[in-house]
């Protein structure tokens, strides 16, 4: 299983490959296990599938507010999954 900051580390990397304008000092991180919560994934090479995963948050600047997203990685392989905006989910290839 990957660690919180490894799994920190993966989704901030991503976020700066893409060009996203995230706010750098709003990462937040939460766990996530199949035995407490519906991990059920919406999008993707594994939708359906359950598994432990991190919610990596982050906040995208909404003049006037801000905007929370979060990155969902899965905790046994670090391999990140989706992204969950306010009105979607953004598969990650």
């Amino acid at each position: 299983m990957v660690t919180e900051k490894e799994a920190i580390d993966r989704a901030v990397s991503y976020l700066e490959e893409i060009g996203s304008n995230y706010i750098k000092d709003s990462i937040t991180i939460h766990f996530n296990s199949i035995e407490d919560h519906d991990n059920t994934v919406p999008i993707g090479k594994y939708e359906g599938e359950n598994f432990d995963v991190y919610a990596v948050g982050y906040d995208i600047p909404w003049a006037p507010d801000v905007i929370v997203y979060f990155l969902y990685v899965r905790a046994d392989t670090g391999e990140l999954l989706y992204i969950i905006t306010p009105t979607n989910y953004i598969e990650i290839e």
